[in-house]
């Protein structure tokens, strides 16, 4: 369940940190029934939990101060996406009621976009990151697009995915490939952390239950960190 979230500014520009995921997401947290925001607080040692949610980078009329690692906004919007109904509902329910913003309280118009309906290329609406963690040094070491390793690791995680949702192993049809000239490398900070991710044209190939598994909840790792959501190429978003 996806939606785009147009926030009415007011004729502030708004100010916002250059890597402003951990916002984002603290918005987005704040909105979510009680008891989902608990459990997806909710830490377990070795356990990998399924994300409820992602969210677009944030777009608009904007402009960077890098020197300052700011970003000034004249017009904002975003989309976000859920794992199911409820918390699509529940979340649309409070953010109706406006979202606050380093204090600043905005009125939203959020307007609710159609399931996945087919198709295969797909445009990066957030960059899409994945990683192994060497077991001796602890080096952490991100996986560019189009290597064996990303499109491995990409694999490996929609195959969680699918066995947390639907309760089974996938073994359906599966290939990642990315148009060379539209990859774009982005270093974002969140929590103090740097993540090397990519944004990009990408053909995805899944069974339809997968497609639409990794349309609602994202593409790769961290994705209620703002990481892996997609749009499909032919759509209107």
């Amino acid at each position: 369940m996806r939606f785009k979230i147009e926030v009415d500014l007011q004729g502030v520009s708004l100010k916002l940190p250059l890597n402003y995921q951990e916002v984002i997401q603290g918005i987005i947290y704040h909105a979510l029934p009680e008891e989902a925001a608990n459990e997806a607080h909710r830490q377990e040692k070795g356990v990998r939990k399924m994300p409820l949610f992602t969210f677009s980078s944030l777009r608009g009329n904007y402009k960077v101060n890098r020197e300052q690692r700011v970003i000034y906004f004249d017009t904002l919007y975003f989309y976000v996406s859920c794992l199911d109904d409820y918390l699509g509902f529940s979340l649309v329910t409070n953010l109706f009621k406006g979202i606050t913003i380093f204090s600043h309280r905005f009125p939203c118009q959020i307007t609710s976009l159609p399931d996945y309906q087919g198709g295969n290329w797909i445009e990066l609406l957030s960059p899409v990151t994945v990683h192994k963690t060497e077991l001796g040094t602890k080096k952490t070491i991100y996986f560019e697009p189009n290597t064996m390793e990303f499109t491995s690791a990409i694999y490996q995680n929609l195959k969680r995915k699918y066995q947390y949702y639907y309760g089974e192993e996938y073994e359906g049809p599966f290939s990642l490939s990315a148009t060379p000239a539209s990859v774009k490398k982005s270093i974002i900070t969140y929590k103090g952390t740097n993540i090397r991710a990519y944004s990009g044209r990408f053909h995805l190939v899944a069974s339809p239950e997968a497609m639409t598994l990794l349309y609602n909840i994202g593409l790769g790792e961290k994705n209620a960190q703002g990481f892996g959501m997609f749009r499909m190429e032919d759509s209107n978003e």
